[in-house]
């Protein structure tokens, strides 16, 4: 999908189609930004976001296939300029720690920091349209 180049991109990364419907919701009242995708495993993501090269990636770190990790490994060295935002249900401070040195650029608690999630999204979105 084309986006307009002062409006961010997001994809979203979750085995859960609820959740991936409900952060859908959330994202379309963020101002200057585009869905433009999502999936289910780490598979379909690499492959997807490979091509799109969105602007910030929400990542479930749990995901059918593998984890967040996996996706890290393979598309942060490639891509360094996305934002990846992993996020999981089984939130700690280790966890926490080995997605940020595998190149998160942020790491949140599902249960807790949606809000402070899309607050980083909506910051994103606000220094693309800015560009």
């Amino acid at each position: 999908m084309k986006v307009a180049r002062d409006v961010a991109s997001v994809f979203i990364v979750d085995d859960s189609a609820p959740i991936r419907e409900s952060l859908k919701l959330y994202l379309r009242d963020i101002a200057n930004l585009a869905l433009t995708g999502e999936a289910e495993s780490t598979r379909s993501a690499i492959a997807a976001i490979a091509a799109q090269v969105p602007d910030c990636v929400i990542l479930d770190f749990q995901l059918k296939d593998g984890t967040a990790l996996d996706v890290l490994r393979v598309l942060r060295p490639a891509f360094p300029e996305i934002e990846f935002l992993v996020f999981s249900s089984h939130a700690s401070q280790q966890l926490h720690d080995t997605c940020i040195l595998a190149g998160a650029s942020f790491f949140f608690d599902k249960a807790t920091e949606t809000q402070a999630m899309l607050g980083v999204i909506e910051t994103i979105a606000s220094r693309k349209h800015k560009t």
